[in-house]
């Protein structure tokens, strides 16, 4: 029996019956959640770690530029909190994608709150926050403060002197990085592992980075009717799908590239990806000449890169449970942490490995001098 209470809707829709108190209070949220769309992002997310670009930040120079953001080097100091009291130099990313609802912006500052909790040794930091005016749009948008590496994992690729052991503790790294991002709550997914999203520090440590397509999923979307699908984003799929570039696509999971259900097993896929490319020392695929989108729907079909006939079974056996197609069959990011691992004890294997592969890696556009890095790494 609906009591007398109920509220007629615009357009012709049904009229909406409030007739307990539960849902009185959903009502009510949700009609303060949809008046949010009058606050800015600065009325909306915690200060604590609000950064000003000009008082807390100044410019050094451009590092890049995409579709959706752009990436500068600046100088970091502020003497007033201890986070920030010695002057280091940061990436400050600027995002030119556009919040028009309260719940994009409400995931927006969920996103941040989850950014400033992740602390690894292989994630880059997340230093803080912060808004700019477009002089051109008059619009306020966001940006994000993280940790400054100059170099890349492309940028190794290109050094004739890396070993194979180096390699194999690039592979342990990122795999720490992964283990650690899809064990929180909620669970982080990168989406888009390759290369350049692969940050290598002076000591030879590799960091995974570039936070701007981290997906999120809380434990209650486990078992929705769409899965893991319903990510929590700053950027839709389509959006997403649309920012494929040649590296993207070269490592991107099948189900990724059909838009389907997904879940963290899309970075185990790429992550089989990068260490095809840094074990053969070759992209992947560099003696296919298709075009990179190409190679992403063929994915979709089983292909997969050719394997050395004579390397050891434990890489092999890695890669192929690391690119299976069925996601559900990939192993997790703890289990490639302790493979491995196992595989760095075994120098003859490492001896093997380094005897099979050319001693040039095949891999182009290589934007920094190089450099001899160690081939040490820690085992924990």
């Amino acid at each position: 029996m609906r009591t007398a209470l109920e509220t007629q809707q615009p357009s012709g829709r049904r009229p909406v019956y409030l007739s307990t108190l539960k849902s009185l209070a959903t009502y009510l949220f949700w009609g303060v959640r949809l008046s949010r769309r009058l606050y800015t992002l600065r009325h909306m997310t915690p200060n604590n770690y609000e950064l000003e670009i000009d008082t807390h930040l100044k410019y050094i120079e451009r590092i890049g530029e995409g579709e959706f953001a752009t990436v500068d080097s600046f100088w970091l100091q502020d003497a007033t909190r201890p986070q920030y009291k010695s002057q280091r130099k940061v990436a400050v990313k600027r995002l030119k994608v556009i919040h028009k609802t309260a719940e994009e912006i409400q995931d927006m500052v969920e996103e941040t709150e989850i950014l400033k909790r992740i602390s690894h040794p292989n994630i880059t930091a997340f230093l803080g926050y912060g808004y700019y005016l477009d002089d051109g749009t008059a619009r306020e948008y966001m940006f994000c403060c993280q940790e400054y590496l100059e170099r890349t994992l492309q940028d190794e690729f290109t050094d004739q002197e890396y070993s194979m052991k180096q390699a194999l503790c690039w592979c342990l790294d990122i795999a720490k990085g992964l283990r650690y991002l899809h064990t929180r709550t909620p669970k982080v997914l990168h989406r888009d592992l390759k290369p350049v999203n692969i940050l290598v520090s002076a000591t030879g440590v590799a960091k995974v980075a570039d936070f701007g397509l981290f997906g999120f999923c809380m434990p209650q979307e486990l078992t929705a009717r769409k899965g893991y699908r319903n990510l929590r984003t700053t950027m839709s799929a389509k959006r997403f799908k649309l920012a494929g570039n040649t590296g993207s696509y070269r490592y991107m999971a099948p189900e990724n590239y059909l838009g389907t259900e997904y879940n963290e097993k899309v970075d185990i896929y790429s992550f089989s990806m990068l260490m095809y490319t840094m074990v053969r020392r070759k992209m992947v695929y560099y003696d296919n000449f298709l075009v990179p989108e190409q190679i992403a729907k063929d994915s979709t079909k089983g292909a997969r890169p050719k394997m050395h006939a004579k390397w050891p079974t434990e890489i092999c056996t890695l890669l192929e449970d690391c690119w299976h197609s069925d996601p559900a069959m990939r192993i997790s990011g703890t289990e490639v942490v302790t493979r491995i691992e196992s595989i760095l004890k075994n120098d003859a294997l490492i001896a093997n490995l380094e005897e099979l592969s050319p001693p040039k890696p095949n891999i182009a556009n290589c934007r920094v001098p190089m450099f001899k890095k160690s081939s040490t790494c820690t085992i924990a």
